[in-house]
Protein backbone atom coordinates (compact mmCIF):
# COMPACT_ATOMS: atom_id res chain seq x y z
CA UNK A 1 0.00 0.00 0.00
CA UNK A 2 1.53 3.47 -0.96
CA UNK A 3 0.48 6.46 2.01
CA UNK A 4 0.50 9.83 0.46
CA UNK A 5 4.02 10.78 0.94
CA UNK A 6 4.64 7.88 -1.99
CA UNK A 7 5.77 5.54 0.60
CA UNK A 8 5.08 1.89 0.09
CA UNK A 9 4.28 0.47 2.94
CA UNK A 10 3.92 -3.53 3.46
CA UNK A 11 0.64 -5.11 5.66
CA UNK A 12 1.55 -8.70 7.01
CA UNK A 13 -1.28 -11.04 8.16
CA UNK A 14 -2.04 -11.67 12.14
CA UNK A 15 -0.54 -14.79 11.97
CA UNK A 16 -3.43 -18.18 11.93
CA UNK A 17 -4.66 -19.47 14.92
CA UNK A 18 -5.13 -23.16 14.73
CA UNK A 19 -7.43 -25.28 17.19
CA UNK A 20 -5.54 -26.31 20.52
CA UNK A 21 -5.57 -30.56 19.92
CA UNK A 22 -4.68 -31.04 23.49
CA UNK A 23 -7.46 -30.79 25.03
CA UNK A 24 -9.42 -33.09 22.78
CA UNK A 25 -7.00 -35.47 23.10
CA UNK A 26 -7.20 -35.74 27.00
CA UNK A 27 -11.30 -36.20 26.57
CA UNK A 28 -10.42 -39.44 24.04
CA UNK A 29 -7.93 -40.53 26.70
CA UNK A 30 -10.43 -39.92 29.60
CA UNK A 31 -12.62 -41.54 27.52
CA UNK A 32 -10.56 -44.73 26.31
CA UNK A 33 -9.26 -45.04 30.01
CA UNK A 34 -12.76 -45.49 31.62
CA UNK A 35 -13.93 -47.66 28.54
CA UNK A 36 -11.06 -50.06 29.25
CA UNK A 37 -12.24 -50.09 32.78
CA UNK A 38 -16.01 -51.01 32.48
CA UNK A 39 -14.75 -53.34 30.01
CA UNK A 40 -12.72 -55.21 32.33
CA UNK A 41 -15.05 -54.52 35.38
CA UNK A 42 -18.40 -55.57 33.49
CA UNK A 43 -17.93 -59.58 33.38
CA UNK A 44 -16.52 -59.26 36.98
CA UNK A 45 -19.35 -57.84 38.19
CA UNK A 46 -21.50 -60.17 35.87
CA UNK A 47 -20.24 -63.03 37.43
CA UNK A 48 -20.50 -62.29 40.70
CA UNK A 49 -24.00 -61.09 40.42
CA UNK A 50 -24.74 -64.80 38.49
CA UNK A 51 -22.77 -66.34 41.32
CA UNK A 52 -24.56 -64.27 44.54
CA UNK A 53 -27.90 -65.58 42.46
CA UNK A 54 -26.97 -68.84 42.63
CA UNK A 55 -25.60 -69.05 46.64
CA UNK A 56 -29.38 -67.20 47.06
CA UNK A 57 -31.32 -69.89 45.57
CA UNK A 58 -29.99 -72.61 47.41
CA UNK A 59 -30.11 -70.98 50.75
CA UNK A 60 -34.09 -71.06 49.61
CA UNK A 61 -34.07 -74.38 48.34
CA UNK A 62 -32.95 -75.99 51.58
CA UNK A 63 -35.11 -73.33 53.12
CA UNK A 64 -38.00 -74.97 51.20
CA UNK A 65 -36.83 -78.39 52.08
CA UNK A 66 -36.82 -77.97 55.74
CA UNK A 67 -40.21 -76.68 55.85
CA UNK A 68 -41.53 -79.12 53.72
CA UNK A 69 -40.41 -81.72 56.26
CA UNK A 70 -41.94 -79.45 58.99
CA UNK A 71 -45.20 -80.25 56.87
CA UNK A 72 -44.75 -83.63 57.30
CA UNK A 73 -44.16 -83.60 60.56
CA UNK A 74 -47.78 -81.54 60.90
CA UNK A 75 -49.35 -84.27 58.68
CA UNK A 76 -48.14 -86.94 60.19
CA UNK A 77 -49.18 -85.72 63.60
CA UNK A 78 -52.89 -85.42 62.23
CA UNK A 79 -52.27 -88.95 60.66
CA UNK A 80 -52.16 -90.00 63.86
CA UNK A 81 -54.85 -88.35 65.26
CA UNK A 82 -52.13 -86.20 67.60
CA UNK A 83 -53.67 -82.85 65.80
CA UNK A 84 -56.29 -81.74 63.74
CA UNK A 85 -54.41 -79.20 62.18
CA UNK A 86 -51.14 -77.28 61.71
CA UNK A 87 -49.46 -73.86 60.06
CA UNK A 88 -45.92 -74.16 58.04
CA UNK A 89 -44.48 -71.03 56.58
CA UNK A 90 -42.49 -70.89 53.32
CA UNK A 91 -39.96 -68.96 51.52
CA UNK A 92 -39.93 -69.59 48.21
CA UNK A 93 -37.71 -66.70 46.91
CA UNK A 94 -37.84 -66.53 43.51
CA UNK A 95 -39.58 -70.22 43.36
CA UNK A 96 -43.54 -71.02 43.73
CA UNK A 97 -45.48 -73.29 46.44
CA UNK A 98 -48.12 -75.35 44.50
CA UNK A 99 -51.03 -78.20 45.28
CA UNK A 100 -50.90 -80.89 42.99
CA UNK A 101 -54.10 -82.88 41.74
CA UNK A 102 -51.92 -85.35 39.90
CA UNK A 103 -52.22 -88.44 42.15
CA UNK A 104 -54.43 -91.20 42.98
CA UNK A 105 -54.83 -93.69 45.34
CA UNK A 106 -56.67 -97.03 44.96
CA UNK A 107 -56.84 -100.14 47.53
CA UNK A 108 -58.92 -102.65 45.94
CA UNK A 109 -60.06 -106.85 46.76
CA UNK A 110 -58.84 -109.18 43.17
CA UNK A 111 -59.82 -112.50 42.18
CA UNK A 112 -56.93 -114.77 40.89
CA UNK A 113 -57.02 -113.28 37.49
CA UNK A 114 -56.91 -109.76 39.19
CA UNK A 115 -60.63 -108.62 38.55
CA UNK A 116 -61.63 -106.41 41.14
CA UNK A 117 -64.20 -107.75 43.33
CA UNK A 118 -66.14 -106.22 46.05
CA UNK A 119 -66.26 -103.11 47.06
CA UNK A 120 -62.71 -100.50 46.47
CA UNK A 121 -60.90 -97.19 47.83
CA UNK A 122 -60.32 -94.57 45.36
CA UNK A 123 -58.61 -90.95 46.20
CA UNK A 124 -57.29 -87.98 44.37
CA UNK A 125 -54.75 -87.07 46.84
CA UNK A 126 -53.44 -83.58 46.22
CA UNK A 127 -49.37 -83.14 46.36
CA UNK A 128 -47.74 -80.16 47.90
CA UNK A 129 -44.88 -79.13 45.68
CA UNK A 130 -41.96 -76.08 46.51
CA UNK A 131 -40.04 -75.71 43.28
CA UNK A 132 -37.19 -73.80 42.58
CA UNK A 133 -35.71 -73.65 39.09
CA UNK A 134 -35.09 -77.60 38.23
CA UNK A 135 -34.99 -78.58 42.20
CA UNK A 136 -38.72 -79.37 43.66
CA UNK A 137 -39.08 -80.65 47.13
CA UNK A 138 -43.01 -82.23 47.94
CA UNK A 139 -45.13 -84.15 50.27
CA UNK A 140 -47.58 -86.59 48.63
CA UNK A 141 -49.74 -88.82 50.92
CA UNK A 142 -47.49 -89.73 53.98
CA UNK A 143 -44.50 -90.05 51.43
CA UNK A 144 -41.97 -86.74 51.42
CA UNK A 145 -39.55 -86.62 47.73
CA UNK A 146 -37.08 -84.28 46.63
CA UNK A 147 -36.47 -83.97 42.64
CA UNK A 148 -33.44 -82.07 40.69
CA UNK A 149 -32.23 -83.04 37.67
CA UNK A 150 -30.78 -86.39 38.79
CA UNK A 151 -34.36 -87.90 39.85
CA UNK A 152 -36.68 -87.67 42.32
CA UNK A 153 -35.89 -89.91 46.00
CA UNK A 154 -37.95 -90.24 48.45
CA UNK A 155 -37.37 -88.89 52.00
CA UNK A 156 -38.59 -91.31 54.66
CA UNK A 157 -41.40 -93.79 54.57
CA UNK A 158 -45.11 -94.49 53.31
CA UNK A 159 -47.59 -94.56 55.97
CA UNK A 160 -48.28 -98.16 55.77
CA UNK A 161 -47.87 -100.30 59.32
CA UNK A 162 -47.54 -104.45 59.12
CA UNK A 163 -48.39 -105.29 62.43
CA UNK A 164 -47.72 -109.30 62.01
CA UNK A 165 -48.21 -111.61 64.72
CA UNK A 166 -51.33 -111.73 66.66
CA UNK A 167 -52.15 -108.48 65.16
CA UNK A 168 -52.45 -109.55 61.80
CA UNK A 169 -53.25 -106.10 60.40
CA UNK A 170 -51.65 -103.82 57.81
CA UNK A 171 -52.57 -100.55 58.43
CA UNK A 172 -52.49 -98.04 55.32
CA UNK A 173 -53.45 -94.49 55.80
CA UNK A 174 -54.40 -92.42 52.85
CA UNK A 175 -53.70 -88.61 53.08
CA UNK A 176 -56.19 -86.45 50.64
CA UNK A 177 -55.41 -82.84 50.46
CA UNK A 178 -57.84 -80.67 48.68
CA UNK A 179 -57.66 -76.97 48.57
CA UNK A 180 -60.06 -74.81 51.11
CA UNK A 181 -60.62 -72.50 47.72
CA UNK A 182 -61.81 -75.42 45.69
CA UNK A 183 -59.02 -74.14 43.15
CA UNK A 184 -57.64 -77.02 41.15
CA UNK A 185 -53.72 -75.98 41.26
CA UNK A 186 -53.72 -72.67 43.51
CA UNK A 187 -50.37 -71.79 43.57
CA UNK A 188 -48.68 -68.76 45.70
CA UNK A 189 -44.99 -67.28 45.78
CA UNK A 190 -42.41 -64.77 48.47
CA UNK A 191 -43.31 -65.80 51.92
CA UNK A 192 -46.50 -68.04 51.96
CA UNK A 193 -48.22 -69.76 55.18
CA UNK A 194 -49.89 -73.28 54.18
CA UNK A 195 -52.62 -73.91 56.93
CA UNK A 196 -53.47 -77.52 56.93
CA UNK A 197 -56.80 -78.45 58.77
CA UNK A 198 -58.58 -82.30 59.02
CA UNK A 199 -62.31 -82.20 57.79
CA UNK A 200 -63.08 -85.72 57.84
CA UNK A 201 -61.84 -89.17 58.99
CA UNK A 202 -62.93 -92.65 57.08
CA UNK A 203 -62.26 -96.13 58.07
CA UNK A 204 -62.37 -99.06 56.34
CA UNK A 205 -61.89 -102.74 56.35
CA UNK A 206 -60.32 -105.35 54.06
CA UNK A 207 -61.37 -107.99 52.82
CA UNK A 208 -65.25 -108.04 53.10
CA UNK A 209 -66.82 -109.76 55.33
CA UNK A 210 -68.75 -111.20 52.65
CA UNK A 211 -66.04 -111.08 49.76
CA UNK A 212 -63.06 -114.15 49.18
CA UNK A 213 -60.66 -112.19 47.29
CA UNK A 214 -57.21 -113.74 46.56
CA UNK A 215 -55.60 -110.25 47.33
CA UNK A 216 -55.41 -106.89 48.71
CA UNK A 217 -54.41 -104.31 46.07
CA UNK A 218 -52.71 -100.78 46.03
CA UNK A 219 -52.54 -99.07 43.02
CA UNK A 220 -51.27 -95.78 43.02
CA UNK A 221 -50.89 -93.59 39.50
CA UNK A 222 -48.42 -90.63 40.09
CA UNK A 223 -45.85 -88.88 38.10
CA UNK A 224 -43.39 -90.35 40.81
CA UNK A 225 -44.96 -93.71 40.06
CA UNK A 226 -40.67 -94.93 40.54
CA UNK A 227 -40.59 -93.32 43.64
CA UNK A 228 -43.27 -95.06 45.34
CA UNK A 229 -42.08 -98.30 43.98
CA UNK A 230 -38.97 -97.62 45.49
CA UNK A 231 -40.96 -96.80 49.13
CA UNK A 232 -42.99 -99.60 48.73
CA UNK A 233 -40.39 -101.97 48.17
CA UNK A 234 -38.80 -101.37 51.46
CA UNK A 235 -42.04 -102.06 53.80
CA UNK A 236 -41.97 -105.80 54.91
CA UNK A 237 -45.17 -107.59 53.94
CA UNK A 238 -45.84 -104.93 50.77
CA UNK A 239 -44.56 -106.74 47.28
CA UNK A 240 -44.28 -104.52 44.12
CA UNK A 241 -46.09 -105.93 41.23
CA UNK A 242 -43.25 -105.48 38.70
CA UNK A 243 -45.13 -106.36 36.01
CA UNK A 244 -47.97 -104.29 36.21
CA UNK A 245 -46.20 -101.73 37.14
CA UNK A 246 -45.43 -98.66 34.96
CA UNK A 247 -43.75 -95.06 34.56
CA UNK A 248 -47.03 -93.92 35.92
CA UNK A 249 -48.55 -95.94 37.96
CA UNK A 250 -47.26 -98.57 40.84
CA UNK A 251 -48.92 -101.62 41.93
CA UNK A 252 -48.26 -103.59 45.14
CA UNK A 253 -49.64 -106.28 47.02
CA UNK A 254 -49.95 -107.11 51.10
CA UNK A 255 -48.70 -110.62 51.80
CA UNK A 256 -48.29 -110.52 55.73
CA UNK A 257 -51.40 -109.92 57.22
CA UNK A 258 -54.88 -111.29 56.53
CA UNK A 259 -56.67 -108.56 57.11
CA UNK A 260 -55.53 -104.59 55.04
CA UNK A 261 -57.44 -101.72 57.50
CA UNK A 262 -57.63 -98.38 55.28
CA UNK A 263 -57.67 -95.17 57.21
CA UNK A 264 -58.78 -91.96 54.59
CA UNK A 265 -58.22 -88.81 55.91
CA UNK A 266 -59.37 -85.70 54.54
CA UNK A 267 -57.10 -82.61 54.60
CA UNK A 268 -58.04 -79.12 53.39
CA UNK A 269 -54.83 -77.05 52.48
CA UNK A 270 -55.09 -72.80 52.26
CA UNK A 271 -52.34 -70.89 50.86
CA UNK A 272 -52.10 -67.31 52.38
CA UNK A 273 -48.78 -65.05 50.89
CA UNK A 274 -48.10 -62.88 53.76
CA UNK A 275 -45.65 -59.68 54.30
CA UNK A 276 -42.09 -61.24 54.50
CA UNK A 277 -40.23 -59.95 57.74
CA UNK A 278 -37.10 -61.35 56.54
CA UNK A 279 -35.30 -61.57 53.57
CA UNK A 280 -33.98 -65.19 53.48
CA UNK A 281 -35.14 -68.31 55.01
CA UNK A 282 -34.59 -69.13 58.10
CA UNK A 283 -35.85 -72.59 58.75
CA UNK A 284 -39.85 -73.59 59.21
CA UNK A 285 -42.30 -71.65 61.37
CA UNK A 286 -44.59 -74.74 62.31
CA UNK A 287 -47.64 -74.72 65.11
CA UNK A 288 -50.57 -77.21 65.65
CA UNK A 289 -53.60 -76.77 66.64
Amino acid sequence: MIDKTGVRHTTTPPPQRHPDTRAVSDVVGYVLVFALILGATMPILAVGTAELEDRRDRVYITGGERSMAAFAEELDAIRRSESRGGTVVFHTGSGKLTIEPTTTVTLEQVDSSGRRVGMHVTRRVGSLVYGLDDTASGYESGLRFRTDNTGTVRRGAPPIVTGGGSTDRTVVTVVSMRPVDGATAPTRTGTVRVRASVVDRRRLELPESTVDPHAIRLRIDSPRAATWADALGAVDGVTVDESATTPAAVVATFSRDATVSVRVVIVEISLTRIEARMPLPQGATTGSE
